[in-house]
């Protein structure tokens, strides 16, 4: 009789983790048919996240994403696939384009939502961009985008409007083709440097490393 018992759990339990190693991999299946994986690519490359902590405590969390022409390419690219849009209506029918200035979009996250206020004239933080050369250059337009879409979540899986905010920040056109940049975001409270170098050999490792990082566990696992 006990014999029966557990030949029954062990059948049940069999039944759970193949049941459990099917949903994982029809997640992995979602994953796949939701993340174009050259667009995937593109946000890997061209993204920087730096975490500050204290004691433990996280006082910063700045994930930033260089919208230049390599990029905004594939985010067309994906965009047209998912819309349906001719190769010929994507300079117009998507909705990021090329600015012509040297732009970003960073999501930021502070313990305190109070101090989360990159784009408001008093704000606490700085915002600055070092060029190759050295050359410190501040930012010709800095805003918050309020309206966090579901287009943006899909696109920029680190943004999570819950937690953090989303800004875009542009700087002069005459960095449009540099390639070793510093964005530093700088206050009393923390301080954080994203750099980009020699992003033109970056390695598949690489990708696969950083697009990790960027995703939120959710959507990997």
């Amino acid at each position: 009789m006990r014999s029966g018992k557990l030949f029954l759990l062990i059948t049940a339990i069999a039944a759970i983790l193949c049941g459990c190693a099917e949903i994982k991999e029809y997640a992995a299946i979602a994953v796949d048919e939701r993340f174009s994986e050259d667009y995937l690519n593109a946000l890997a490359k061209w993204t920087r996240e730096k975490t500050v902590y204290s004691e433990f405590e996280t006082r910063l969390k700045i994930v930033a994403t260089w919208k230049n022409k390599e990029f905004v390419n594939a985010y067309r690219d994906r965009y047209a696939e998912l819309y349906d849009i001719s190769d010929r209506e994507k300079a117009t029918k998507c909705p990021v384009a090329e600015s012509g200035s040297t732009e970003f979009l960073f999501y930021a996250y502070t313990p305190d939502r109070d101090a989360n206020t990159f784009s408001k004239p008093d704000s606490i933080w700085k915002i600055y961009l070092i060029d190759g050369r050295g050359n410190r250059h501040a930012p010709v337009a800095l805003q918050e985008v309020e309206n966090v879409s579901p287009v943006i979540t899909e696109f920029y899986p680190y943004v999570q409007p819950s937690y953090g905010k989303t800004y875009t920040v542009s700087f002069t056109p005459d960095l449009v083709e540099e390639e070793n940049i510093t964005l530093v975001f700088t206050s009393v409270l923390a301080r954080a440097e994203l750099i980009w170098r020699g992003l033109r050999t970056i390695s598949p490792r690489d990708f696969r490393d950083q697009k990790q990082a960027l995703i939120p566990a959710y959507v990997l696992h």
